[in-house]
This record gives C-alpha cells, sequence and structure tokens, in this order.
C-alpha cells in the first residue's frame, strides 16, 4: 500500500489499528515498511532506540574509519588552507594536523562534536517542522512527536555512513560522503560544488521519510505537500551551507 492509497483518516486518531510494535522494529523498519512505522509513532512517539542507533553507529565510524583516509582528508584540507593563508601554516604545521588527526583522542573528539552535532540537528530540525506543520494541518503536534519522526526518519543517514566506512576498509574509498560532489570541480566552481557535495541518496531518502512521517501525523491525503514544505526547506539549506562553505574556502 503505497501513502496516498491508505485511509486519510489513519494517523493520530481515529482508524488506526490498535496494534504497537516494539521500538527495535519501528527503528529498523523504516526502511521498507514506514508507513506503519509511522502510524505506530503517531499514537505512540518513541525515541529511545534510534538514538541509541547514532551513537552506535557514530562510534563505529570514527574509531573504524581507517587511519590512511583521515590522512588524506587532512591533508587535503591542510592544503587548502595553506593555499588560503601561507603565513600561517608551514609543513610542520601541516605534519603535526596530519598526525594529530587520527589519533585516539582526535577519534573521542570526533565521536562527541559528530553525535552532538547530529542531536543538535535533530532538535532544529523537530523544532521547525513542529511549528510549520502544526500551524498549517490544524493537529496538535508536539515536539515529542515530531523528535520521534525525525530520529526515526534519519535512519537512512545511518546506513549511508555504515556503507561509506566500508567502501573505506574493503574498497580503497577514500571519500567521507557519497554525493554528487564528483559533477563540479571544487577549484573552479567551488558554490556548485559545496551545494551538489551535500546531495546525496541517504540525504534524499531521510527527506522523503521526514516528509511521509508529517503526511502520516497529519493526516492528510498525499505526501506531495508534505514533501514540498521539507524538500524546500532542506534545498534552502543545502544553498545557505554552499554559500558558506564556497566563501570560506573549504
Amino acid at each position: 500500500m503505497t501513502p496516498d492509497d491508505r485511509d486519510p483518516k489513519v494517523g493520530a486518531g481515529a482508524g488506526a489499528p490498535e496494534e504497537t510494535r516494539g521500538p527495535w522494529w519501528l527503528a529498523l523498519r523504516v526502511i521498507d515498511e514506514p508507513v506503519p512505522v509511522f502510524r505506530d509513532l503517531a499514537r505512540r512517539p518513541r525515541a529511545l532506540v534510534p538514538i541509541g542507533l547514532i551513537v552506535l553507529v557514530s562510534a563505529v565510524v570514527a574509531f573504524g574509519t581507517p587511519e590512511s583516509s583521515i590522512r588524506g582528508a587532512v591533508q587535503a584540507q591542510a592544503a587548502r588552507f595553506r593555499e588560503a593563508a601561507p603565513e600561517r601554516f608551514d609543513e610542520a604545521d601541516v605534519r603535526r594536523m596530519i598526525t594529530e588527526a587520527s589519533s585516539p583522542r582526535a577519534r573521542v573528539i570526533s565521536l562527541a562534536a559528530g553525535t552532538a552535532g547530529t542531536m543538535i540537528g535533530l532538535v532544529a530540525v523537530s523544532l521547525v517542522l513542529m511549528f510549520i506543520f502544526g500551524s498549517t494541518s490544524g493537529v496538535e503536534i508536539r515536539f515529542k512527536d515530531e523528535f520521534a519522526i525525525a530520529v526515526h526518519a534519519y535512519v537512512p543517514q545511518l546506513i549511508g555512513g555504515l556503507l561509506v566506512l566500508t567502501l573505506m576498509m574493503f574498497a580503497d574509498f577514500d571519500q567521507f560522503e557519497i554525493s554528487l560532489g564528483f559533477l563540479f570541480d571544487r577549484d573552479t566552481s567551488p558554490f556548485l560544488h559545496a551545494f551538489t557535495n551535500g546531495l546525496t541518496l541517504f540525504g534524499g531518502w531521510n527527506v522523503y521519510l521526514l516528509a511521509l512521517g508529517n503526511q502520516v501525523k497529519t493526516n492528510a491525503r498525499g505526501v506531495g505537500g508534505s514533501l514540498a514544505i521539507v524538500g524546500g526547506l532542506w534545498l534552502a539549506m543545502k544553498l545557505v551551507l554552499a554559500g558558506i562553505a564556497a566563501m570560506a574556502g573549504v
């Protein structure tokens, strides 16, 4: 059954089935059965298991990323810093950055910063979407409702992270993102490169699930309206971040 074929009354209230599923089922089956997952979350929002998965996958990526991949990425970044401000970075600084980047301390800091950044981002997304969908749909949406949708919709990003790590470890793949950034050269088209570098299959999947979760919660008949809102916000954010990255030369 597609989202558009379902009974539009199914959501937070009337018509919803009585069965509730376990939190692990919800976190794992959002990949292949998102509509039942979001119906269940509309009745009883839960977020603990996907939060645990975010922490777990972040730890696996932080400590499992090959040292060669980290060194290569830091070396490329340091080269850009030296080109932009050669008086501030000498060869010794670059060697120190490369050595420190793959240390256990740096990996712990990366884990803490990455996890905190992800959670702050999910909280911000939840607040924005709670306000938009709560004020336009006529359905009461609490923060815990929207946060439960957001963290479950983030699961595809975790799959993407594990896929990238696998490629790094076994296929000599030393990029940190699977994106469309290869379409534009960083030096000749910095803005377009930064913008397309933020566009990934897993990010698009995340956006679709966010839209679907809000469609189910607000009892909308189709996912198109929700997708226009969430997708529009996502693209606007990517454009702003691309502009900042292009101006900063990163």
